[in-house]
C-alpha cells in the first residue's frame, strides 16, 4: 500500500494499480479496504488517468486469469464509480452467473441505476429479474423496480404519450393484483393515483385509491403521510383548494422537523399563492428558506423573492393575483384558460419585470400540450426581452434541451449549451451543459 501511494505520487498510475491489486490478491479480504482507499483516488482524478489504469491492470489481469473472480468483481465496482451503468450491467450479468448470486448484482445494478436516472439501464436489469420467475428471492422487489423505471422515465419525457401511460396503468393493476394491496406496495399504489390523475384523467379513481391506501394495514405513518401529500395534489387538480389545504396541514403537523414536513408546509404556502394569500405565504416560505431539503430550501426562496418583487411599493400585486390564478388552472390542466389569464398581464401591464415568468409559464405549458416549437419560441422571446432576468439561465438550458431532443436542432442546441457555458459559468446547469455540449460533439465520455 506504502509503495502504491509513492507511485501515486509519482504519478505512475499503472504501477499505483498494480500495487493495490497485487495487495487484493494476498487476500480476497482486502478488497473492501482497497477499495476504500480507491474511492478517494478516484474522487481526484479530473483527467480520468488513475480509472483508465485501474481498468487496464483488471482487463489484463483478467485475459491472463479468468478464473480469479476478484478481478470481475473489481471492474464491476468500478464500472459504477465511474456511473457506466450499462458496462456494469454486462459485468454483473456474467458475474451473477460465475457466482450464482440468483441476480443479486444484476438488481443491485439496477436499483443504483433506478437512482441516478438511468432508466434504461434500470429497466433492462429488473426484467432479467423478473424473468427468473417468482421464485427468485429478488422477484417482488424487481416487479416493483421495473414499474418505478418506466414509471419515472415516462414521467421525466417531455411528451406525453397516453398510450404508454395506458399501458404502464394495465402493468401496475397486474402487479398489484400479483402482489396485493399492503404497506410493502403502498408505492405503487401512490404511482398509479398519480398516473390515473395526472396523465388519465381519471381523478375520482385516483382519491379513491389513495384513500384506499392511507387505510391498509401496517401502513406507518409516514406511509399515510406520504400519500396524503399526493392525495391533496389530486384536490388540487379538482380545484378543492381547502381540502387540500387540510392535507397539507396535517402533514405539517405531524412532521414538523423532517423534510416530509417541509414539503408539505412548501405546497400549502404555494398553494395560499394560488388564491392570492401572499402576506400568509411569504411568512410560510421565509420559514423553509432554512429547511434541510435543499430543493424545498431553494423553491421556497424563489416563491419568496417573486412575491417580495411584486407586493413590495413599487411592484404591481394585482399583476401577480393574475399570475398566479394562471398557475392555479395550470395545476388544474385548465392549460386554454391558463394562457388567456397569462396573456391579459402583459396587454394590462406591458413593463413590469414579471412578463418574464409569464413568459416561461407559457413555454411550460406549450411543452406540456406537445407544441415545441411555441415553447421555444416563448423561450426565445424570454431572453431577447429579459435577457438579465433571473430564469434566463434555465431558459437558455432548456431551449438547449429542446431543440437537442424535441425539434432535431442539434447545430443550435451545441451553440445555446456553449452561450450558457460562457455567459453564465456560475449556473446549476452548468455541469449538464457541459456533458451535453461534449456528447454532441462527439466527445468519448
Amino acid at each position: 500500500v506504502q509503495i502504491a501511494q509513492i507511485y501515486e505520487f509519482q504519478g505512475n498510475y499503472p504501477e499505483m494499480m498494480n500495487e493495490y491489486i497485487d495487495f487484493v490478491d494476498l487476500s480476497g479480504n482486502n478488497i473492501d479496504m482497497v477499495q476504500g482507499i480507491l474511492q478517494s483516488a478516484l474522487q481526484n482524478d479530473p483527467e480520468g488517468g488513475k480509472a483508465e489504469a485501474l481498468r487496464q491492470v483488471l482487463l489484463f489481469r483478467t485475459q491472463k486469469n479468468a478464473s480469479n473472480t476478484l478481478y470481475v468483481e473489481m471492474l464491476l465496482w468500478l464500472s459504477l464509480q465511474q456511473k457506466d451503468f450499462e458496462t456494469a450491467f454486462i459485468q454483473a450479468k456474467a458475474l451473477d452467473r460465475r457466482l450464482g448470486r440468483d441476480g443479486y448484482l444484476v438488481f443491485s445494478v439496477g436499483s443504483l441505476s433506478l437512482s441516478n436516472q438511468n432508466f434504461d439501464v434500470a429497466i433492462k436489469a429488473f426484467n432479467i429479474i423478473v424473468e427468473k420467475g417468482i421464485d427468485n428471492p429478488y422477484y417482488t422487489d424487481g416487479r416493483i423496480g421495473l414499474l418505478n423505471a418506466n414509471f419515472q422515465k415516462l414521467n421525466s419525457l417531455y411528451e406525453r404519450d397516453k398510450a404508454a401511460f395506458v399501458k404502464l396503468e394495465e402493468d401496475y393493476n397486474a402487479t398489484l393484483d400479483e402482489l396485493g394491496y399492503h404497506s410493502g406496495t403502498i408505492g405503487l399504489v401512490r404511482n398509479l393515483a398519480r398516473i390515473k390523475a395526472v396523465y388519465l384523467d381519471k381523478v375520482d379513481e385516483s382519491i379513491e385509491l389513495l384513500n384506499k391506501a392511507i387505510k391498509l394495514p401496517g401502513a406507518t405513518p409516514r406511509m399515510q403521510a406520504e400519500c396524503k401529500i399526493e392525495l391533496a395534489d389530486v384536490y388540487l387538480i379538482q380545484g378543492e383548494v381547502w381540502e387540500a389545504a387540510l392535507l397539507y396541514g396535517q402533514v405539517d403537523k405531524a412532521f414538523k422537523e423532517d423534510p416530509l414536513g417541509h414539503e408539505a408546509k412548501f405546497k400549502n404556502a404555494r398553494l395560499s399563492f394560488y388564491i392570492g394569500e401572499f402576506e400568509w405565504a411569504k411568512a410560510q416560505l421565509d420559514v423553509l428558506k432554512a429547511a434541510t431539503s435543499k430543493l424545498i430550501a431553494n423553491d421556497a426562496m424563489e416563491l419568496s423573492l417573486l412575491i417580495q418583487d411584486h407586493t413590495s411599493y413599487n411592484g404591481e400585486p394585482e399583476a401577480l393575483k393574475i399570475f398566479a390564478r394562471a398557475d392555479m388552472l395550470q395545476v388544474m390542466m385548465l392549460y386554454d384558460k391558463a394562457l388567456v389569464t397569462l396573456d391579459s398581464i402583459p396587454a394590462k401591464y406591458p413593463f413590469i419585470d414579471l412578463n418574464a415568468n409569464v413568459l416561461f409559464r407559457k413555454a411550460e405549458i406549450a411543452l406540456k400540450t406537445g407544441d415545441y416549437k411555441k415553447a421555444d419560441e416563448c423561450l426565445e422571446a424570454l431572453l431577447q426581452k429579459h435577457p438579465s432576468s433571473v430564469l434566463a439561465d434555465l431558459s437558455l438550458f432548456k431551449r438547449a434541451e429542446i431543440n437537442e431532443t424535441l425539434l432535431d436542432n442539434k447545430p443550435l442546441a451545441m451553440e445555446l449549451y456553449q452561450k450558457l457555458m460562457t455567459d453564465f459559468p456560475g449556473s446549476l446547469y452548468v455541469t449538464q451543459a457541459r456533458i451535453r455540449f461534449r456528447s454532441l460533439r462527439g466527445d468519448v465520455l
